[in-house]
């Protein structure tokens, strides 16, 4: 064998790039990437973006659900976190960070279970890094589609211990992972049915699916889900109205055959995007082994892996083929690529799990690892960058808006605590969280999404003030207040319009309108 060539399906490391089959190395390696995104994303903007808006507006009380279209475990990790060190990007930051460690270790421990090569695994989890929603867009948005992630991770583990350790136990974690996972997105969902019906396609994995403890799993999930179903159908929507709500946008005019074709394009897009960019560097440096791989006889003496690499190839081809029936059962033509973590999350280990069985060698992965360094440095750099830009030629500039200056002019105009009501969560959570004390309403969501006041407080109305129909949402949210909290409609008020330059700008500027309404005359309940 040349000198540089590493022995394929090694059960233990060889001195060449050792290290990788150490878990304490990854875990180190895991842990850098983490914190150094952590650092990054307390040292940029102190301006919340949209989904973490909502979530710092979600998190001022506990319940069993506060949107439809989401469902609540990242609320509910957040809120335990607010509580204690209040509401802000610091607790945002813990939680998705939390959630993305979960991730990365649980994808990990998959992968040392499904790999007979232990470096492979190391390489299997630092791909994340090299795709899209995980090297970029998780850090500077999505929550829920995090928990997802975490999840996903959890219970891709939780199937490869039970097919080595199938106990009454590992039964019920199975089904609290997957009832925490319809918690995380809805479209776990997916993953739920994809995992089962790809063990029954095994013969070595259907003992796992066709035994009575599969009831324990299913029991725990129902346990887990029924307060927030219940919570769903008191509000009045039903899963279909929901999956239409989100997936379709069947307007009763175009044809069903070109919806059809642009839910297929949809999805196809998406597909595509998903892997970006790890699927073509993957092919470039490791295709000959990957080639190789598959043609390689798949008999082997050696202990086999937890789960089969044809597992994780049937998985995916069955989740696929899921996504491909929302299209004539839902109409959906709403596909993106953070919708695929069920359906293509688990591709890394796949690929590498084929790749093994062919001839790889140090110079492949030297150059991998080499490759996956730039990427994460880019996607760094990429972070200061644009923030760095500033925001003279942004597009919506929400992370630039200068709530900490427009809430310093809030409490000149004599706002100090009360109640908020903003148009908009973008507005209403970072109210939030320069003024924690408050209760801050979205008009857009059920009352009964919203803590009551205990008495009358002072209230106090914000709006973006872009000149574009500002009148009209003043107009709503007063309106808003005085049916729904009380205020009285003739109670005199102060009205003013505040702004100040966005951040890193040196000319745009961002404004707010506001009424404020005093405690002793006709405040908010």
């Amino acid at each position: 064998m040349p000198v540089d060539r590493l022995a394929p399906l090694a059960s233990t490391p060889v001195p060449a790039f050792d290290g990788l089959a150490r878990p304490a190395v990854i875990f180190g390696l895991i842990a850098l990437y983490l914190i150094g995104h952590f650092t990054l994303r307390l040292m940029l903007s102190p301006t919340l973006g949209i989904d973490d808006a909502e979530q710092i507006l979600f998190a001022q009380h506990w319940d069993f659900g506060y949107r439809f279209r989401q469902p609540p475990l990242f609320t509910w990790l957040l809120l335990p976190v607010v509580e204690l060190i209040g509401p802000g990007v610091l607790a945002i930051s813990l939680v998705r960070y939390g959630l993305l460690a979960v991730t990365f270790a649980f994808y990990y421990l998959t992968a040392r279970l499904c790999l007979r090569d232990q470096r492979l695994a190391g390489l299997a989890v630092l791909s994340l890094a090299s795709i899209y929603v995980f090297a970029y867009y998780a850090h500077h948005d999505l929550t829920h589609t995090t928990a997802l992630g975490a999840m996903i991770a959890l219970a891709l583990y939780v199937t490869a211990y039970l097919a080595r350790h199938p106990s009454w136990t590992t039964y019920a974690v199975a089904g609290l992972v997957v009832g925490l996972g319809m918690l995380a997105k809805w479209n776990f969902a997916m993953l739920a049915v994809g995992l089962p019906l790809a063990c029954l396609l095994h013969p070595g994995l259907r003992r796992l699916v066709l035994t009575p403890r599969i009831l324990v799993t299913i029991g725990v999930m129902a346990v887990v889900l029924t307060p927030t179903a219940l919570w769903m159908f008191a509000h009045g929507q039903s899963i279909e109205g929901l999956s239409s709500d989100i997936l379709s946008q069947d307007d009763g005019k175009t044809g069903r055959v070109t919806l059809w074709l642009d839910g297929a394009g949809a999805l196809l897009r998406s597909i595509l995007l998903f892997p970006e960019p790890f699927l073509p560097i993957f092919l470039l440096v490791f295709g000959r082994s990957l080639h190789a791989g598959i043609h390689a006889s798949t008999r082997d003496s050696r202990t086999a892996t937890a789960l089969p690499p044809a597992f994780f190839g049937s998985l995916m081809l069955i989740m696929l083929a899921l996504h491909a029936l929302l299209i004539p059962l839902f109409g959906a033509v709403n596909f993106t690529e953070r919708w695929l973590h069920p359906a293509l999350m688990s591709l890394p280990i796949y690929l590498f799990a084929l790749a093994e069985r062919g001839c790889i060698t140090k110079r492949q992965i030297a150059l991998y690892l080499a490759t996956i360094a730039i990427l994460v440095a880019a996607a760094a750099g990429g972070r200061l960058y644009r923030f760095a830009e500033g925001a003279d030629d942004c597009g919506s500039c929400r992370e630039f808006a200068p709530f900490a200056e427009l809430a310093e002019d809030l409490r000149a105009a004599g706002f100090s605590n009360g109640t908020i009501v903003a148009d908009g969560m973008h507005i209403g959570g970072n109210l939030k969280m320069l003024f924690a004390e408050s209760r801050v309403i979205d008009p857009a969501f059920p009352r009964a999404l919203w803590p009551d006041a205990d008495e009358p407080e002072a209230c106090l109305l914000v709006w973006r003030d872009d000149g574009q129909a500002s009148g009209a949402r003043r107009d709503r949210i007063r309106d808003y207040a005085v049916t729904e909290l009380g205020l009285a409609r003739a109670a005199p008020s102060e009205t003013g319009r505040i702004e100040a330059p966005l951040l890193g700008s040196s000319g745009r500027r961002y404004a707010l309108g506001f009424e404020l309404y005093r405690e002793n005359a006709g405040g908010c309940r």
